[in-house]
Order: C-alpha cells, then structure tokens, then sequence
C-alpha cells in the first residue's frame, strides 16, 4: 500500500494557521461577531471527521455527524469567550471536547431507548438522509474536478471507518497526533506516557523517553491501521 496515498486521506490542510485562528478568536471575543463564522469554517471539515470517528459505526447509524457538528459550532459561540489559546491544537482539543459532550449525550440517549433499536434520530428534521457528508459552512477555494473529489471522499471515508475498528488506545494516539494536530510533548503527557516514566537524571530525559514511547507507539497503531485498510484501499484502487 503506498504510504503517500494512504496518507493523502488524512485532513488535508494541515492545522489552519495558529496565528490566524488567534486574530480570529480575538477578533470575536472583542465583540466582532463575524469573526465566527471563518474561525469555525476552518475546523469543520475537520471537526466532521473527528465526530464520525468517535460516534462509530452504531451511532452514525442514528445521527449525522454534521448535525453533531452544528450543535458543537451553538456551543462554542456561547463559550468562545472563555477559550484560552495556548498551541496549534488549542482549538480543536476544545471544539472535539464539547463534541465528546454532545456524543456522550446521545450514548446516553440510546442506552435508554435500547428498546426501540429501530429509531431514527434527527436532531434537526429539516436535514434530509446523506446530509452527513455536506458541509454546513461553504469553504472557498479552488474546485477539484468531480473525479477528484470523488476519490478523495472514498479515500476519507476509507480511513475514518477503519479508525473506527481500532483498539481505542490506538484509536486515540492517530486522532490525536494526524487529526488534531498535537504535539508529541503534549500527547506524551495527557495520554500517560510521561507519567510512566521511572528515573532519570533530568525532566528533559524523562520528557525525551516519553516522546520515545508515544511515537513508537504512534507508529504501530499506524501499522494496525493499515492492515485494516489494505483490503478496501485494495478493492479501490483495483475497481480504478
């Protein structure tokens, strides 16, 4: 499987400029309110992906992610004035923790309502069957051929099903370090890595073994990765 392919699946953009999303951020918590929408537009594809992953394959059988997405954005412009930036990932680790809220809600939801599997949930009626690939937010750019975004939205759709086959502690370090856009200093320390670490003769040491660890670690949930993937990216690219 070529690396490079597998990996043209993964967000595309890159981390959207921290200095930008910071004017943008101060720009709205200084009152301008059509800051929020640009701020927002930049993570939601983004945002999108990280929702369907963790709602997993049950839930997204109940629920669009966009609409999980919606009612993050409803969030966030009610508490974008406490959100404090710190790194590139700052925005996203908070939007993908008032997500987690929002799918821990409909967790609960369904574990109440195990009776009646056959429901169907919309948190907004008005959308219709398939909205969960359409973006809310209309993005500018250049336009790909139909082609293109086809094979794009089949790579994606690809990998972000496969993540969800994942052991969670797998699951967690890719989503953290290829989705958020985390360092590995912070991954080493909120996913316990530096915790771990016994003796050494400096927290530098300590922090480096750490690091160590966490990509090492990254690197074999990569490899579990792809050995879920291979069969379909196969068929895809056979199907060409």
């Amino acid at each position: 499987m070529p690396t490079d392919l597998l990996e043209t699946s993964l967000p595309e953009d890159g981390q959207p400029a921290f200095n930008e999303s910071m004017d943008l951020v101060r720009r709205f918590q200084g009152g301008d309110e059509e800051a929020l929408n640009p701020l927002l537009e930049r993570y939601q594809e983004r945002l999108r992906r990280i929702v369907r992953i963790r709602l997993g394959s049950r839930l997204r059988a109940h629920v669009e992610s966009m609409d999980i997405v919606q009612q993050a954005n409803m969030v966030a412009m009610r508490k974008l004035s406490e959100l404090q930036l710190h790194d590139n990932a700052s925005i996203l680790r908070w939007l993908s923790q008032i997500v987690l809220n929002q799918i821990r809600d409909v967790h609960h939801y369904f574990d109440a309502e195990r009776r009646d599997v056959g429901r169907k949930v919309a948190l907004d009626p008005a959308r219709g069957a398939g909205d969960d690939e359409r973006p809310a937010l209309q993005v500018a750019g250049d336009d790909p051929l139909p082609e293109e975004l086809a094979w794009r939205s089949e790579l994606r759709e690809i990998l972000d099903d496969s993540m969800t086959q994942l052991a969670e502690e797998y699951r967690e370090i890719i989503l953290r370090r290829d989705y958020y856009g985390e360092d590995w200093a912070t991954i080493a320390n909120e996913l316990g890595y530096l915790a771990r670490q016994g003796e050494a003769s400096s927290s530098k040491e300590r922090l480096d073994r750490a690091i160590h660890s966490a990509q090492e670690f990254h690197r074999r949930a990569w490899i579990k990765l792809r050995r879920i993937v291979r069969p379909r990216l196969d068929g895809l690219m056979g199907s060409g």
